[in-house]
């Protein structure tokens, strides 16, 4: 059993150095606590969070006076049998070249990148067991949003 919120705090403190120069706000409500993996969801934020930083880190060397924005959102879903964790961030958004192909390997839009990390993010949702989904871009904010469906009963808790 382990505090989701814990997770999300150290997930921030892992990926500072990062994000350094950009606004990171987090608005999580009713973190629950989870039976699990915590490993799993602390992969999953990280990545996410630092694919983020990276592409607004970037727009911000070449764009003057840019500021970089990542909210982290989260709340249990109005079903009540999943926490939703949206991170969405104010850059680019992905481009619809990368869009139907997102969450395969070797897929990336980044220079350096080596299109593995939200593959295997999308699998670690899976073993949770969760579900990582690209939710579009400028729903909140300009760029890109995410979305960590975490199931809050495991199988045969009938809550």
């Amino acid at each position: 059993v382990f505090e989701l919120a814990d997770v999300i705090s150290q997930a921030l403190l892992l990926t500072k150095s990062k994000t350094k120069g950009l606004i990171i706000e987090n608005n999580c409500q009713d973190l629950p606590k989870l039976i699990g993996d915590a490993s799993l969801i602390l992969h999953i934020v990280f990545n996410l969070i630092i694919n983020a930083g990276e592409q607004l880190l970037n727009k911000k060397t070449n764009e003057k006076g840019f500021l970089g924005k990542i909210l982290l959102q989260g709340k249990k879903s109005p079903c009540g049998k999943h926490y939703e964790l949206i991170i969405a961030d104010n850059g680019d958004g992905v481009s619809e070249q990368v869009k139907p192909k997102l969450f395969q390997k070797f897929v990336t839009s980044k220079a350096q990148g080596t299109g593995l990390g939200l593959s295997l993010s999308y699998k670690l949702a899976q073993k949770i067991p969760g579900e990582l989904d690209y939710l579009g871009n400028g729903l909140i904010l300009h760029g890109a949003h995410f979305i960590l469906r975490i199931n809050l009963h495991p199988k045969g808790d009938s809550k």
